[in-house]
């Protein structure tokens, strides 16, 4: 069984004053993986945040005034820590997203084959 992360991007009614985009994206976990998934994301949080409910969002990840006002002010961390945690998730999801694509082929891997991939589209979510 999987579970599955399904959110949302953009908007879904199309006009002249809305975004062109409309985004919905899915992560599917293992059930089996999923509490050790949840419990780093989750210790990250805490390591960094001290609150295991921060609230990851795209936009405040990549717009440098909200993740001011989101992160880095709200939780009085500076914006190296900040990177540094980013870089943590990407990591975390790296090993999901390896571990399924190269487990399903049969193949080794050197670490950090897919990294810049996951990095560029989880910038984009």
């Amino acid at each position: 069984m999987y579970i599955f992360y399904i959110d949302e991007s953009g908007q879904r009614e199309y006009g002249e004053k809305t975004s062109r985009y409309f985004v919905l994206c899915g992560l599917a976990v293992q059930d089996a993986h999923w509490k050790f998934l949840n419990d780093r994301i989750n210790e990250l949080k805490i390591t960094y945040f001290r609150d295991p409910r921060v609230e990851l969002k795209s936009n405040w990840i990549r717009i440098p005034s909200l993740r001011s006002d989101h992160y880095l002010e709200k939780y009085n961390i500076h914006p190296n820590e900040f990177d540094e945690f980013m870089e943590k998730v990407y990591e975390l999801i790296e090993v999901f997203l390896n571990s399924s694509f190269y487990c399903s082929n049969r193949q080794e891997t050197n670490a950090g084959t897919i990294h810049p991939s996951a990095k560029s589209q989880l910038d984009r979510l």
